[in-house]
């Protein structure tokens, strides 16, 4: 009886001792494979990398004016399942602009933008900007200049369906001149909320919280910042008139001479 319950008591542990060496064989089996898809697929992805590694132009659309992910950067973010190609998007205009001064040179800050199409977005080093638009646009472009902006004429781009629109805008190399004021948009006009020193506004008293309601004989009440920029600013030396809210019907508008203000 004893012999008998000890060979019993072997058996057993013979047995445990097959189950657990087959058990760390797969453990480590499946560990490796583990290892090895994962090598894999860090290599697919440097690979892709490598693929991707010219750097692709920002494109902008019209409603956001906001970038796309750079398509490379997309691409490697992806869950793993790929991107679909839901169509062609029969509305879809792609707008390539390219902007230079009068002298052939790529303006500093430069940017492109359009009211109707809400975009106001920067140009590349080449001086150009692609957007992504589906109606017809404003197009104009500005520098910077000081403080100010200097402006182009706007260009109306009309809207073609599946097409490749190029333009290109020329800015001006005068420079520019404004009041020296920081103004809000308002209701009934622009309202300054800084005046700044050594400055044509200064010079002529205005105050923090003066309403302009009138440039140049136009009402400013339903005008774009845009707008108004471009009526208040203009080549150094030249003469803007202005009227206030707090101005009488028969006081006369106030007369400024724009100036640099870096």
């Amino acid at each position: 009886m004893k012999l008998s319950a000890y060979r019993t008591v072997l058996l057993i542990l013979s047995f445990y001792l097959v189950y657990w060496t087959l058990n760390s064989r797969n453990q480590s089996s499946h560990s490796s494979r583990s290892g090895t898809i994962q090598k894999r697929q860090e290599h697919m992805f440097n690979e892709r990398n490598v693929q991707n590694k010219e750097p692709i132009k920002p494109v902008y659309t019209y409603s956001s004016g906001e970038s796309i992910l750079n398509v490379s950067k997309a691409v490697l973010k992806d869950s793993g399942h790929g991107f679909q190609d839901t169509g062609l998007d029969e509305e879809l205009m792609v707008l390539t602009v390219y902007i230079l001064d009068e002298q052939g040179n790529i303006p500093k800050d430069g940017r492109v933008a359009s009211q109707l199409c809400q975009f106001n977005v920067p140009v590349d080093e080449e001086g150009s900007a692609v957007i992504e638009t589906r109606q017809s646009c404003d197009v104009f472009a500005s520098r910077a200049d000081g403080l100010f902006r200097s402006f182009s004429e706007e260009v109306w781009v009309e809207h073609q369906p599946q097409s490749e629109y190029e333009l290109e805008i020329v800015l001006p190399v005068e420079r520019i001149g404004g009041l020296g004021v920081q103004i809000s948009k308002i209701s009934e006009g622009f309202i300054i909320e800084r005046v700044y020193t050594n400055t044509p506004a200064e010079q002529q008293g205005v105050e923090r919280g003066a309403v302009i309601v009138e440039v140049n004989g136009v009402e400013t009440y339903d005008l774009s910042t845009y707008d108004f920029l471009q009526l208040t600013t203009g080549a150094v030396g030249s003469e803007v008139m202005v009227r206030f809210l707090d101005d009488l019907p028969e006081d006369p508008p106030h007369r400024f001479v724009r100036a640099i203000l870096e």
